[in-house]
């Protein structure tokens, strides 16, 4: 598992992963036991409208114009990288 997230710092793309790695001082975050607060009432939201809301987020003012376009389409994006990516994480 390490080494799936050592792939993931060395091409750069632990900045848009949806989650947060599990390690250094992150390494418990993902091991909390939350029964406690689903028994106190914590719900969840659902999937489609959490989609949703990000992608209002993504066409909002929070978001420039410029930030879009260095995700979509800049030599750095994902969108430019993903291919090699994917390449590199198959050939390992």
């Amino acid at each position: 598992m390490i080494q799936d997230y050592d792939f993931l710092r060395e091409h750069d793309v632990e900045v848009v992963i949806p989650w947060i790695m599990p390690v250094g001082d992150n390494a418990g975050s993902a091991r909390i036991n939350i029964q406690r607060a689903i028994s106190n009432g914590l719900t969840f939201r659902s999937l489609a409208g959490t989609v949703m809301d990000v992608l209002e987020w993504w066409h909002s003012d929070a978001v420039t114009e410029d930030r879009r376009t260095d995700f979509l389409e800049g030599p750095r994006s994902l969108m430019a990288r993903e291919a090699t990516i994917l390449s590199d994480w198959r050939a390992r």
